[in-house]
């Protein structure tokens, strides 16, 4: 992945994201924040949710997300 692998519809982990983006980009633009030891994300209604870092998410664009849950 790198800097224009970003678009809507993609999906990656926080940890994956860490990897190429600076942490100021990935705050302000992607809206990921630290927490712990866990990231906390932006989503569609604007509230943030805390995830693993290793969690994946689909990027809906505007530094929004969903997380996606696999069901087993």
């Amino acid at each position: 992945m790198n800097k224009y692998d970003l678009y809507p519809g993609m999906l990656a982990t926080p940890a994956e994201l860490a990897k190429v983006f600076t942490w100021r980009f990935r705050s302000e633009v992607l809206g990921i924040q630290p927490n712990s030891f866990y990231v906390r994300v932006k989503q569609l209604n604007g509230h943030f949710i805390s995830i693993k870092a290793n969690q994946k998410i689909k990027y809906v664009g505007e530094g929004k997300w969903l997380v996606v849950v696999e069901k087993s």
